[in-house]
């Protein structure tokens, strides 16, 4: 293989942005900003390692649609005089950014002036890319896909500060700080050292009641104690969805494990535990179509097993087996076409449904849970 294939076949590196709230997205494109609406940057071992590098870039893509309103949110990181780090915000007609070496006040830049917008710029989109090169920090802004201009820089040989996580599009402290306007994902990313990692939001699971939750892993499951992803249509043509959970002493009880719909409604798939079996349960957009498979290997008490899902462009598989040991499963028989087409329905975990009156007497592990859609990654086990 040449190296020009070896480097088009190499797959992106990914920092994933939690969406917090609720935000309008087409395609990578987010808006609708506001004090509990906004992305946030999940804290990977990465970006909590920025101070120590000695070249790093952060690019953002954006368009305003306004330049009237003060200290509208772009980019924010510290709310207190402890742990200040970065602020990129539109402040009226400018683009200001502050900047911590310490993280007690804005000392390597204290709401600067880089940028001055016109009524020409509204509906425009920008990138702006901040550089640090081994003392220098550079400014660069590019206007919609004109090439990129060099708009301020400075020298310093102090590192920025880093101790909290990167928030996109509001501040979360103040009702009136966020951005209006649209942040695009898709031409932003984040590059420490040689390694540039794309931004991808990604949603989060919400708490119900008072499950037991320790390094990611849950427990404590009950009718009125779960985690729950709000209602969200997604495409079932390319579909994976993905647990690892650890089996409690309760075996024979049918108990569920995760599943997208509810039992009662239109349900399209349920992981569950059944007569010491694993079942899977899919219908996808049609509950005239209903099919089940069990899994004919009899489970073990407290113990850990992986079971995944898919659709690929309709026709549907599943695997399960012990941990890092997952085997083909063959399906009973169902419709693949029923696996074409968007739904929209909210996943459970560990919750008793209508049928299923017993929640799951295990765990479940977050920290190797995952939904796909089309390739990418839609939900990694984080909080919303």
């Amino acid at each position: 293989m040449s190296l020009l294939k070896a480097f088009m076949m190499e797959k992106p590196n990914y920092m994933y942005a939690t969406i917090k709230g609720s935000l309008t997205e087409n395609d990578g494109v987010f808006s609708g900003f506001s004090a509990s609406n906004y992305l946030q940057l999940q804290n990977t071992t990465e970006i909590s390692q920025i101070s120590t590098f000695e070249k790093w870039e952060i690019q953002l893509r954006f368009s305003i649609t306004e330049i009237e309103i003060n200290n509208a949110i772009l980019v924010y990181s510290g709310s207190s005089s402890s742990n200040r780090s970065i602020q990129i915000s539109k402040d009226g007609a400018k683009l200001r950014v502050s900047m911590s070496y310490t993280g007690t006040s804005n000392d390597l830049l204290s709401a600067t002036n880089i940028y001055t917008f016109t009524s020409n710029d509204i509906n425009s989109y920008f990138s702006i890319k901040i550089e640090y090169n081994n003392g220098t920090y550079n400014f660069y802004l590019q206007k919609n896909n004109n090439a990129f201009s060099k708009i301020y820089y400075f020298n310093s040989a102090n590192k920025m500060f880093y101790n909290s996580p990167f928030m996109i599009g509001s501040n979360d402290k103040n009702t009136s700080e966020y951005f209006r306007g649209s942040i695009d994902l898709n031409q932003s990313y984040i590059k420490l050292g040689s390694t540039k990692y794309k931004l991808q939001a990604v949603v989060g699971y919400t708490v119900v009641g008072s499950p037991t939750i320790t390094d990611g892993v849950v427990s404590g499951f009950s009718s009125g104690n779960y985690l729950t992803i709000p209602e969200t249509n997604l495409d079932l043509k390319n579909t994976v969805f993905h647990c690892k959970f650890k089996t409690g002493n309760d075996l024979t009880t049918p108990q569920s494990i995760m599943q997208f719909g509810r039992t009662g409604q239109t349900l399209p798939m349920l992981f569950y535990i059944d007569s010491n079996k694993a079942w899977c349960f899919y219908s996808g957009k049609n509950t005239g179509a209903n099919a089940y498979t069990r899994i004919e290997i009899i489970l073990s008490a407290n113990t850990e097993y992986e079971i995944e899902f898919g659709t690929k462009n309709t026709k549907r598989y599943l695997k399960f087996g012990f941990v890092g040991n997952m085997q083909n499963i063959s399906l009973t028989a169902g419709t693949d076409e029923n696996w074409n087409g968007s739904i929209a329905k909210p996943t459970y975990f560990g919750n008793a449904g209508t049928s299923l009156t017993t929640a799951f007497s295990g765990s479940i592990d977050l920290n190797n849970t995952y939904i796909k859609i089309n390739n990418k990654l839609w939900f990694n086990g984080q909080q919303a």
